[in-house]
């Protein structure tokens, strides 16, 4: 698998090296008090960082709330396209348009939302510091840096596996420093 982030081989959708890079733009936890059936209520929350959008929201393909479900969610803060006015139920509500790598586009509602201009906010600085694949502090400038030093391709592909194991936390700095070592890098 790769890290949807910085496309390196990763155990997970993202490599540790990315989360770790990871900082809070935004949180909100909220009761939607209409709900679907009479006198029910929903709980809803969004949090914003600089990776992703995670919480529990009315997902819809469509700005109108159509086929519609309550559900969590989590998205990469990539494919976030920004906040947008929608509808849920006939009342006007903030959205959050979604368009994932395949293409497939969603909205994210928060009906009865209490800090629209927030949510805007958040959205709009977890987009500008959002964590990239650049090398820029992630884990992907490592073997770009190695190969650069004239080492042969199966020494390149061990170091490979030694930074992805590093970068999900299964060596710590000192193993990985003590088996490049061995390798005589």
């Amino acid at each position: 698998m790769q890290c949807f982030i910085c496309k390196k081989d990763s155990v997970g959708e993202v490599c540790n090296s990315c989360i770790r890079l990871e900082q809070n733009c935004y949180s909100k936890d909220y009761t939607y008090k209409e709900g679907l059936i009479v006198k029910k209520t929903e709980d809803f929350k969004i949090s914003v960082s600089t990776t992703r959008a995670n919480g529990t929201a009315v997902i819809s393909t469509s700005s109108s709330g159509m086929n519609a479900k309550i559900d969590n969610f989590n998205h990469f803060i990539g494919g976030v396209l920004g906040v947008e006015p929608c509808t849920y139920n006939g009342k006007p509500a903030p959205g959050i348009h979604i368009k994932n790598p395949a293409g497939m586009e969603r909205y994210l509602i928060f009906p009865q939302f209490p800090d629209e201009a927030g949510l805007k906010a958040g959205i709009e600085k977890a987009k500008a510091n959002q964590v990239t694949g650049d090398g820029a502090g992630t884990a992907s400038s490592a073997p770009a840096a190695a190969s650069a030093g004239g080492i042969s391709p199966e020494q390149q592909e061990k170091l490979n596996k030694l930074n992805l194991l590093r970068d999900n936390g299964i060596l710590s700095e000192a193993e990985y420093q003590a088996e490049k070592a061995k390798m005589g890098l």
